[in-house]
């Protein structure tokens, strides 16, 4: 599947989980429009995460950009967390985009768990949830419902 499909599939998933979640047990401010933000900058990042080991995948090139400027603002501001975090997606995104074939590691479960690690512990366990519902969503979108990467 194409960028465009995982991401309407993504967004539809995504907000249909977030309205049902709300309304069922509050999980989320659908009210709050800075949390709408956050919402669909998971969404976003998690419908396409899986695709990294792709060379030319929107996802990689917009990690790409995204330590590079998080490097050049670390170094004007000296950030040296932000540089670390930054320098370290540079090398596994550039890692896994020229040695991992397609669909190798990254199109396994236990990444997409592991992704989900820092969402959850900086936005908490139902970002974390909801990250790991739309990483998934790519997986079963290309046929690997329970790929272990065994």
């Amino acid at each position: 599947m194409n960028k465009g499909g995982h991401l309407a599939i993504g967004f539809v998933l995504g907000i249909c989980f977030i309205l049902v979640m709300s309304k069922t047990f509050g999980w989320f401010d659908v009210m709050n429009f800075e949390a709408w933000g956050v919402y669909v900058l998971i969404i976003f990042i998690y419908a396409l995460l899986a695709d990294v080991d792709h060379k030319m995948s929107s996802i990689t090139w917009i990690f790409i950009g995204m330590s590079v400027i998080g490097m050049s603002a670390a170094f004007y501001f000296d950030l040296k967390l932000m540089m670390g975090l930054s320098l370290g997606l540079l090398i596994l995104t550039f890692t896994a985009a020229q040695f991992f074939p397609h669909r190798g590691p990254t199109h396994t479960v236990w990444f997409g768990a592991l992704t989900c690690i820092p969402v959850y512990l900086i936005l908490g366990w139902q970002e974390g949830i909801l990250a790991y519902l739309i990483y998934y969503s790519h997986l079963f979108a290309d046929g690997e419902y329970f790929n272990l990467g065994l």
